[in-house]
């Protein structure tokens, strides 16, 4: 995402950080619990929805490269806008790695 914002452009990031809709969406027929949210099956494919608290967005956001200029929250999402760095480098890659409870998320080291 980074290297497609012009340098200082900004980004918005907004994830749920509580659970709202969770309760409704555990009782479908097309979704079923998967690590630390829910797996949705539809027309469209799958899709997974997870919580991803405030700051732990803040930090893979920083992670990324990205300043945090603000956080909001609003009703069970987390409104956080970011600014890309001066000059954009190549682009921060991470890899993904699925543990038993949740995903951890490590920088990749070429």
């Amino acid at each position: 995402m980074r290297s497609k914002l012009k340098p200082r452009g900004t980004c918005l990031f907004v994830p749920l950080y509580r659970n709202s809709d969770f309760t409704r969406m555990q009782k479908l027929p097309n979704c079923q619990p998967y690590g630390n949210g829910l797996l949705m099956d539809s027309l469209r494919g799958h899709s997974f929805y997870g919580l991803i608290p405030p700051d732990d967005l803040a930090s893979l956001v920083k992670r990324a490269g990205f300043a945090v200029e603000s956080i909001v929250l609003d009703e069970g999402s987390a409104y956080l806008w970011a600014k890309a760095p001066d000059r954009a480098d190549q682009p921060m890659r991470f890899s993904i790695q699925e543990a038993e409870n949740n995903f951890q998320i490590h920088p990749k080291i070429d």
